[in-house]
């Protein structure tokens, strides 16, 4: 079945993680447009270029630009927690959600760790705003929930604003911002969460998704680490493209 039978009054919104741009969903757009997606349908929101002055506003923003019926957000790591909030603000029209490697915030009562995160998110702040280019990249890959795997979407100094990757790490800080698992907890439609399966954090994260809700699925993909759409791109379009059609003819 062509998905353009089941997404004809639906817009797909990718939400891209750190260190990335746009650019990251080419391939998978293509991927989608050649199963019969119109790439009218598609957002790709950007963060670094919306440059935001908070994330409250840029999700009200993009919320405004969907003008179909329904919706469907696809979000990656912090992209993921970006989903849950225009799923929070715009739930009438949510139709599915895909989550990959996401962890949906701490808990708001929580004030000793919010306030870790807080802190621990300052380093990376400076980090971003002063280390060197070559250092950051290899001090950031270097973390465990990338389980070693090199970065297939490697981009330069020259994508980023050093100053505002700064900043809107600390805006995006999940020490400030709503903790989402009582919204996962809320969501009635399908969904979907991926991860790699040497991402143990985040696979955990996906783990308690599922058992949380009865809705939600969630699919490992072998011999993969945190950058799961990027590490095994065909297989993560399959698994993606399947969950879009799942129970199609039902809608």
């Amino acid at each position: 079945m062509k998905l353009n039978n089941f997404l004809a009054d639906t817009t797909l919104v990718l939400f891209h993680g750190t260190l990335q741009r746009r650019t990251v969903w080419t391939q998978l757009i293509t991927e989608l447009t050649n199963s019969g997606v119109d790439e009218s349908l598609i957002l790709t929101p950007d963060l670094y270029e919306d440059n935001p002055p908070n994330l409250a506003e840029w999700i009200e923003e993009i919320s405004k630009s969907i003008k179909t019926a329904f919706y469907i957000p696809i979000g990656y790591s912090l992209g993921g927690r970006f989903a849950l909030d225009l799923a929070h603000i715009k739930p009438s029209q949510l139709k599915k959600i895909v989550l990959m490697a996401t962890d949906p915030g701490i808990d708001d009562n929580d004030q000793e760790e919010r306030e870790l995160q807080i802190n621990r998110d300052q380093k990376w702040a400076d980090k971003f705003s002063n280390m060197n280019w070559v250092d950051l990249i290899n001090e950031w890959n270097q973390l465990p929930t990338f389980a070693g795997k090199p970065n297939p979407t490697i981009l330069t100094e020259n994508n980023f604003n050093r100053a505002s990757l700064s900043r809107l790490w600390l805006l995006c800080s999940k020490g400030k911002n709503p903790n989402r698992w009582p919204e996962v907890d809320k969501i009635a439609n399908p969904g979907l969460v991926i991860t790699g399966e040497l991402d143990k954090k985040f696979d955990a994260f996906a783990t308690k998704i599922a058992k949380s809700n009865p809705n939600f699925s969630h699919v490992q993909i072998p011999g993969v680490g945190h950058r799961v759409g990027w590490e095994e791109p065909k297989k993560f379009t399959e698994i993606l493209i399947n969950f879009l059609i799942e129970n199609s003819e039902e809608k």
